[in-house]
């Protein structure tokens, strides 16, 4: 083992401890005496000894010795503090910058991490896919840290912490959130709007929702010739295309008023051959999101904010729909379009209440043990049944 010695709350020697001789098993530790019966003990007096489970830092240390010798006071310890989470900056298909702020260092400088990947783990270090160092014994202020090897047409997520002798800070929630979208010209997208800017006008076409659309898209002098994006709500569909200035029009030439909400998809074509190759969306991760009606014998695109799957790896039934029209039989069952590593695929519900491809022989090969991603965009045909109104669980 290796072992640190302090004095006074400051490390005075640290190195390897020794490997008992002749192959002896310890099966006991004492503290102020000897496993061998024939060793005098320690004379002398302990005060406040602790055994602790986990390894101490340096700054423990003194936290706990600082309170020992001081009498008369107490030495207070606070974790650092830190600032909303901020967009990420700087994003392309193969790398973003994410960037924070430490508000307060608290009873010590800390050390900042930066945790990231495909879901939204919030404040539980453990379950997030990978963590970043910033940097040790950090000063206040905004910092920011490179990350690379991600995937193109995922959504990915991030939260900052700092750690010190008082314990762990996380910043506040939302995290943030972004996508880098692959496009190619004359194919149509199922979309949906991955992060949110706050107040609900941002997320409207004609705000920062449209502005970062714009970055992947052409424009173009008629409908016909931009680029085009279809919404389908409450069974009407709405068409609107880029323009050759950068901006968002209806099919009337009014400026387009569509608020993409938490739960909202829908469909993008480029037409033109003049746009960037991938759309780039960043900002905070939904908190919420809306309640999604699907009406009878209509398409509802839809969007999914959590990260769960649509059929359990298990023997339960998977996440959501399970209470809608479960049909015997491909043909009349409610059907979903989902994309999987790069392919459509069509989905039905059967009165079992599980997913399947098409026909459910045999289970094995074709039960639709897929994620839906956060961020995913979704195509569902409601059968029959009347209109079923669904929320989807949170993580």
């Amino acid at each position: 083992g290796y072992a640190t010695l302090y004095q006074n709350g400051v490390e005075v020697a640290a190195g390897s401890l020794h490997i008992p001789v002749g192959g002896i098993t310890r099966t006991v530790n004492l503290i102020g005496d000897s496993v061998w019966g024939t060793e005098a003990t320690f004379n002398g007096s302990l005060d406040e000894a602790r055994i602790s489970t986990i390894g101490r830092s340096s700054n423990w240390i003194w936290a706990c010795w600082a309170n020992i010798v001081s009498n008369n006071s107490y030495r207070m310890v606070f974790i650092p503090e830190l600032g909303e989470t901020t967009v990420p900056t700087n994003v392309t298909a193969s790398g973003a910058y994410l960037t924070g702020n430490l508000t307060s260092i608290g009873s010590a400088a800390p050390t900042v991490y930066i945790y990231w990947g495909d879901n939204d783990a919030t404040t539980n270090a453990g379950n997030w896919d990978y963590v970043a160092t910033v940097g040790s014994e950090m000063s206040m202020g905004l910092f920011s840290k490179q990350v690379t090897g991600f995937n193109t047409d995922r959504t990915y997520f991030y939260r900052c912490a700092a750690s010190n002798m008082g314990g762990v800070g996380w910043a506040p929630a939302p995290s943030a959130a972004w996508l880098v979208k692959p496009i190619a010209t004359n194919q149509w997208y199922l979309m949906a709007n991955p992060v949110q800017w706050g107040a609900s006008a941002s997320n409207n076409l004609n705000s920062v929702l449209g502005d970062q659309l714009v970055t992947g898209l052409g424009g173009g002098a008629n409908k016909n010739a931009g680029d085009n994006l279809w919404t389908y709500t409450n069974g009407v569909s709405i068409r609107y295309w880029v323009t050759n200035n950068g901006t968002w029009t209806d099919t009337d030439g009014a400026a387009a008023d569509f608020i993409c909400k938490p739960g909202n998809g829908f469909w993008v074509k480029r037409l033109t051959s003049t746009a960037q190759s991938n759309m780039i969306f960043s900002g905070l991760a939904h908190t919420n999101a809306e309640t999604v009606s699907f009406a009878q014998g209509q398409w509802t695109i839809f969007s999914w904010p959590w990260s769960s799957r649509l059929e359990s790896a298990g023997s339960d039934p998977g996440w959501g729909f399970t209470t809608g029209v479960q049909g015997t039989y491909y043909d009349n069952a409610d059907n979903m379009y989902i994309r999987y590593n790069g392919m459509w695929y069509a989905v039905w519900l059967y009165s079992d209440g599980r997913w399947y491809y098409k026909n459910k022989a045999p289970i094995a090969a074709n039960r639709a043990n897929v994620a839906l991603e956060p961020g995913g965009a979704y195509y569902y045909y409601r059968r029959s049944g009347g209109t079923m109104t669904w929320t989807a669980p949170s993580d």
